[in-house]
């Protein structure tokens, strides 16, 4: 695990060693155990490395004998060792037994279908002398981030935006259409970025570039092809299969690892395959908050019970969240699309003090359909029969009236109510809706924005034509909240702390054998995720198997409305963020005020505009980190983060 970085400019001007160190230096957490630098006419990469897999000869970047391919990578190749042994059969001669060299032989053998023979999590620079090409490459889900931007003819790429922000040529500016975005999404979807220029790789996509041209192509994309005629117990017998050799494949490692177990049944799973390839004594961690609704610890205490873990615990209370908020927005690039990014951040702290490799259990829910809106959709049609007066005058008051506890049924309501299909699927999730931009984007904001996001989802509807509703919600789950909310979370929160991060569930092989399973074996009627329920049965204690689904949740809008009220609103009402120009002060305050008496619950869309704000402190007006709240940080009590062993 590491971080990349580099320039292409056929402009005849090599950047210097020094802003290459610079761009390196601003991703240093991501690599701390080594760094590499290569130059060679117009390109210049750079390497920072976390040491996992062949200590002593995996230095990178990585050339093939004659030096005509180097590469630098960021991530792990599960499937390294077959390679080689197919590549050595084809002539080829490795000097090292680093995962990554087969990469180099891999693109001198096959070109550009390298990708498609790699089993593994990637992000990737190739240069190719001969050729003068340079291929950029993510792999096919997105585990790992990869940026860039064009400056005056310069390629400028790295794992983090801050790299490439730490080159020196890029002035950092706000995309006020991805800002907009957000707001709905509460992250930067697709290509996009909040920063103007900057742009992702798409997932199972590869970036080449050459002097005449550069292009942008699909490797790989996610088959829905759901197979018939199995019975129920044979697609639970092959789940079991091939989830417990993905985590098998992922064991692989040098150094010490764990996991990450919230007590929920996706990352039970996990620790119970690595339990049967380790045996007893594996380091599990898992955060949790004192307010005892919000918590899950006695479910993950359960687990590592069963499976005699080595287990670590940490108790975030409020201002531990609130002193290490605007921390975890540097990590991530962007501002923070849930409270929980502080909590998996502080949690990863914890783990790199023992291991340098976890697993968890993300994906579960997108392949399986573990969220409740996959369940509630189901009732859109029915819903909708309800003549409009009785759902909007009456059903509607009433729901809007209930206590926050209902909070899912009044965003079910909503939702159901949305003819739209792609609509509806957008504002599940959602903090903003057309209406609620409409209401806060001051008049010359609205101007210069599109207001909705549901036209994100049409290029990949274009391609589902025929597909089942429940398999469209998975598909465009897997292809953009997954990877770039969730996987994001996941790389930047552990990498800042100089951990790796590996995802069982998402093996594209098994990512393959999921779409291929049948809607009614993953969703039984109401019940979310039934083959992993059933197959959880098999192996985890009972009150896991039969848990209600709470999430990786936050307390934050009891906070607001408590201990973090005055800091909320002298940060979105300051001179400073109404100067900006996008959101009307008097809709601000209403929203603060409301949410402060317990009228109406604004926790999502307050959490969205106060990190977003911070975001803007520290990345647009280069605040310093320990600066960016102000004297209202200051004025907190100490942090009261407790780790329990």
């Amino acid at each position: 695990m590491c971080g990349i970085c580099g320039i292409l400019g056929f402009d005849n001007q090599a950047p210097s060693v020094e802003r290459l160190r610079s761009m390196m230096d601003a991703i240093r957490h991501r690599g701390p155990d080594d760094e590499g630098l290569f130059r060679l006419g117009p390109v210049s990469l750079g390497f920072r490395r976390l040491s996992i897999i062949d200590l002593s000869t995996g230095h990178q970047p990585i050339s093939t004998e004659d030096e005509s391919v180097t590469v630098i990578c960021n991530g792990e190749i599960y499937n390294h060792v077959d390679l080689r042994k197919q590549l050595v059969g084809r002539g080829h001669r490795f000097k090292t037994k680093s995962d990554v060299e087969v990469i180099a032989h891999g693109y001198e053998e096959y070109g550009l279908g390298f990708t498609s023979k790699l089993r593994g999590m990637f992000a990737m620079a190739l240069w190719d002398a001969r050729n003068q090409q340079l291929v950029l490459a993510r792999d096919r889900l997105g585990k790992k981030p990869l940026y860039y931007a064009h400056n005056h003819g310069r390629l400028l790429f790295g794992s983090e935006i801050k790299s490439l922000l730490g080159s020196g040529e890029i002035d950092p500016q706000v995309d006020e259409q991805s800002m907009a975005h957000f707001l709905t999404l509460m992250y930067s979807p697709l290509e996009t970025t909040l920063f103007r220029g900057i742009h992702k790789l798409p997932p199972g996509h590869m970036l080449v570039a050459t002097r005449q041209n550069w292009r942008i192509e699909s490797y790989w994309d996610i088959p829905i092809a759901s197979i018939q005629g199995r019975t129920f117990d044979e697609w639970l017998e092959e789940t079991d299969h091939r989830l417990a050799d993905s985590v098998e494949s992922r064991l692989m490692s040098d150094v010490p690892l764990g996991a990450f177990l919230s007590g929920g049944i996706d990352s039970s799973l996990v620790v119970n395959y690595m339990h049967r390839y380790m045996g007893p004594g594996i380091r599990t961690f898992s955060v949790g908050f004192e307010e005892k609704e919000y918590s899950e610890l006695h479910y993950a205490r359960a687990v590592a019970a069963k499976y005699q873990t080595d287990h670590y615990e940490l108790v975030v209370r409020s201002n531990d969240l609130l002193d290490h908020m605007a921390e975890a927005i540097w990590f991530r690039d962007e501002p923070l699309a849930y409270p929980s990014d502080v909590a998996l951040m502080l949690l990863s702290r914890l783990a790199a003090k023992h291991v340098k490799v976890v697993l968890s259990g993300e994906g579960g829910d997108e392949l399986f359909a573990g969220y409740p809106k996959h369940a509630y959709d189901r009732l859109a049609a029915p819903y909708q029969l309800i003549p409009g007066l009785l759902r909007n005058h009456i059903l509607k008051p009433i729901v809007d009236s209930l206590p926050y506890r209902f909070r899912k049924v009044q965003i079910a309501a909503r939702c159901l109510n949305i003819e739209s299909a792609p609509r509806r699927w957008t504002d599940w999730f959602a903090a903003f809706d057309v209406a609620s931009k409409q209401e806060l984007f001051t008049n010359s904001l609205r101007s210069r924005v599109n207001l909705e996001s549901e036209s994100l989802f049409h290029p990949y509807l274009y391609k589902l034509n025929g597909v089942s509703p429940l398999a469209c919600q998975l598909y465009l789950d897997s292809k953009i909240w997954l990877p770039e909310n969730l996987l994001m979370k996941g790389d930047k929160m552990t990498m800042s702390a100089s951990i790796e991060g590996r995802i069982p569930f998402l093996d594209h092989e098994f990512v393959e054998f999921a779409f291929s399973i049948p809607d009614e074996v993953k969703l039984n009627g109401l019940t979310t995720k039934h083959i992993l329920r059933k197959l959880a049965e098999k192996y985890l204690p009972s009150e896991i198997t039969s848990r209600r689904k709470v999430g990786f949740t936050v307390p934050v809008g009891e906070w607001f409305r408590s201990q973090w009220g005055e800091i909320l609103k002298n940060i979105l009402l300051s001179e400073r963020a109404l100067d900006r120009g996008y959101f009307k002060r008097e809709v601000l305050s209403k929203k603060i005020e409301e949410h402060r008496s317990g009228k109406t619950d604004h926790q999502r869309q307050l959490w969205a505009l106060f990190n977003l704000e911070v975001w803007h402190r520290l990345f647009i007006d280069g605040t310093a980190l320990d600066q960016v709240l102000g004297s209202t940080l200051a004025e907190q009590p100490n942090s009261f983060a407790q780790t329990v062993r």
